[in-house]
């Protein structure tokens, strides 16, 4: 649907968007479904009937649910802006995607576990009045333990992660040099460095350039005074034939109309 409703509004869905699509829509329906299933299976030991449990469970859990739904929706909605129209089309394809998700979780999911009854979650089948097996445990104490003083809690957790966070203000969005990428002496990165401090700079991703014949000169003046190039060949195509660089066609030569100028960096 999401993909659908993408093509639908003129945007670019190419099979990247459906890829990120499927894990996204996995991936968060697991999560909502996970929620709220657990939530469903607390409600069923404290409700003998189990519609009654049920909308304990969407009353406590839905809201959850939606929060962070609609957190990941805005998130991918803002890739509209991107410059790119692939990227600019994954977003409100996924945003789709994850609405859906979300409106199966609170409404499909719920009537299919009503219908199934308490034996969906068999071998361990929740019955009314039991005991809940999270009232015990590790993470029960921790709970009962930060209960008396969750102010101190958070204060400091938030302490905690504004100091961790504090590296951001040394990032280097540019990334990290291919020659300082090896934790070792490498023999490319000398051979590198070797020909830098010569003047021979790494010509194997030449830049080509076409354009009209009679606008080579131009071209050529042009790209001369870009910094970063190192040096110019230009050369002449005509018909399925390519002329060496200096070469000079006879008269009778049928020239194409276009002209390729190489350059190194």
């Amino acid at each position: 649907m999401g993909c659908g409703t993408a093509k639908n509004a003129s945007l670019t869905v190419n099979g990247q968007t459906q890829f990120i699509l499927t894990v996204l829509v996995i991936g968060a329906g697991t999560d909502y479904a996970l929620l709220l299933v657990a939530r469903y299976r607390e409600e069923l030991r404290r409700h003998e009937n189990r519609h009654e449990a049920m909308a304990f469970a969407l009353h406590r859990a839905a809201p959850a649910i939606l929060a962070s739904a609609a957190t990941v929706v805005v998130g991918l909605l803002c890739l509209m802006f991107a410059d790119l129209n692939s990227t600019a089309g994954m977003g409100p394809a996924n945003a789709v995607g994850v609405a859906v998700t979300f409106v199966v979780m609170v409404t499909l999911l719920p009537a299919l576990l009503v219908i199934c009854g308490r034996w969906v979650f068999w071998p361990f089948v929740p019955r009314f009045g039991s005991e809940e097996p999270t009232a015990s445990g590790l993470w029960a104490r921790v709970g009962r333990g930060i209960a008396p003083r969750p102010r101190i809690v958070w204060v400091g957790t938030a302490a905690a992660l504004a100091v961790v966070c504090l590296g951001f203000l040394r990032l280097d969005t540019s990334g990290i040099p291919s020659d300082e990428q090896y934790t070792t002496t490498q023999d490319s990165v000398t051979g590198q460095k070797i020909l830098v401090e010569h003047g021979l700079v790494d010509a194997s991703t030449p830049v080509q350039v076409v354009a009209n014949a009679d606008e080579a000169g131009a071209v050529v003046t042009a790209m001369s005074r870009v910094k970063g190039i190192s040096g110019l060949v230009f050369d002449l195509l005509y018909g399925r034939e390519h002329t060496d660089p200096g070469s000079r066609c006879s008269p009778s030569c049928s020239w194409s109309p276009w002209a390729s100028t190489t350059t190194s960096s």
